[in-house]
């Protein structure tokens, strides 16, 4: 015997959709056994099939082995895909793979037996959550309880190991059976349905590339640990080119090339993506936070004067005028021959008449006149300029 019984994943909350379903199971367990009537009118049954049983027969099990056995593997691997997904994709998954497990175990029935056969159990449920995790925690230990002969202890597997065993078993005997022409008691193609449609909702949900991105920062964390800094951030480079709209990921690249004085320009490349990334996906509050912490350690000058002068913006917009103000003249100070230099000045100029301060405003509207003298700013300056005039 085989048993996984816990994984070396922490959950980050409490799977109460999980515990639902397992106390749902178990009380409907112990209402149907004493009454072989009411089984027969839950579980799937074919000769006197009614359109609830399609659900209902996902609840029900054939004894106290089956009900628990299901029951530990859907808290194992339940609890973790809950905390992925969330309450209701889950619960969405949960019940589509029980469906698709009944609607594939009918067709190899009608293929193999010419006949359909009733079912019961939460098993095709249960695969289509063990699928989502082993493809979204493939390399997260599975610890296993084994039970052969006398001989009893534990070991640890990966998650993707784990299903693709208990997937191989099931079209080893599914086939074998159906080949055979032979009826088995347990449906290896409803857990092969199940298991298809975890397969298909993790697939959907890009969950691939999450686990791989989970991979390619621990093996960064391992490099930067042993003080392989450039490697690391080499590593995560690899996924800024499968993912280059990750803010963070570009974080994670920047932090690593800080770490060594030669690689700290192309820590700046990552830094200006990382901050443009966030501006342009209206999280304005995360540039903010990593601006501020930046020019603690940092030369602004070192910084794209185009995306300096958008977090200006930014700020304005968000009613921080002050901490706009100095960003603008940051870009118009340190980058006084580019195109935001001139930008930048001018909305300080505005900015300082929205503020009050006509004469700080009346001096900037002055420098844009006078170092970008044939620019469009310049032109606007001198309405500024006529406006504080007549005013």
């Amino acid at each position: 015997m085989l048993l996984p019984y816990s994984t070396e994943r922490e959950l980050r909350r409490v799977p109460y959709a999980t515990l639902s379903l397992i106390g749902l199971n178990v009380a409907i367990a112990a209402v149907t056994w004493p009454n072989d009537e009411l089984m027969e009118q839950l579980i799937f049954n074919p000769g006197d099939f009614h359109w609830w049983q399609l659900m209902t027969c996902l609840f029900m099990h054939a004894g106290p082995e089956h009900l628990i056995g299901n029951m530990i593997f859907l808290w194992v691997f339940g609890s973790h895909v809950e905390d992925v997904l969330g309450t209701w994709k889950y619960l969405a998954l949960y019940f589509s793979a029980g469906l698709g497990a009944n609607a594939l175990q009918a067709a190899s029935d009608l293929v193999f037996l010419d006949t359909i056969r009733g079912g019961l159990g939460a098993s095709g449920c249960i695969m289509g959550l063990v699928a989502l995790f082993a493809t979204r925690f493939r390399r997260i230990p599975v610890n296993i309880f084994y039970l052969w002969w006398y001989r009893w202890g534990t070991f640890q597997v990966a998650a993707m190991w784990v299903a693709a065993f208990y997937f191989a078993l099931d079209l080893l005997y599914g086939f074998g059976f159906g080949m055979a022409a032979l009826p088995s008691y347990v449906g290896n193609f409803a857990h092969i349905g199940g298991f298809l449609c975890g397969l298909l909702w993790a697939y959907l949900l890009r969950l691939p590339d999450e686990a791989r991105a989970d991979e390619t920062g621990q093996e960064a964390a391992r490099l930067a640990a042993s003080g392989i800094y450039e490697m690391a951030a080499v590593a995560v480079e690899q996924e800024i080119q499968r993912r280059p709209g990750d803010p963070e990921l570009h974080c994670n690249a920047a932090t690593y090339y800080e770490m060594k004085a030669q690689t700290r320009h192309r820590a700046i490349e990552h830094w200006n993506m990382a901050l443009g990334l966030w501006l342009r996906r209206d999280e304005q509050e995360a540039a903010f936070d990593r601006w501020d912490r930046l020019m603690y350690d940092h030369n602004p000058q070192q910084f794209d004067p185009g995306i300096i002068c958008d977090l200006a913006v930014a700020r304005e917009n968000a009613g921080q005028l002050s901490a706009a103000a100095e960003i603008y003249a940051v870009v118009a100070n340190d980058h006084a021959a580019s195109r935001p230099g001139a930008l930048a000045a001018l909305r300080l100029a505005h900015l300082l008449r929205r503020m009050g301060d006509d004469d700080l405003a009346r001096q900037w509207y002055q420098t844009v006149i006078e170092r970008w003298p044939d620019s469009d700013e310049a032109l606007d300056a001198h309405d500024g300029l006529a406006q504080l005039g007549r005013g």
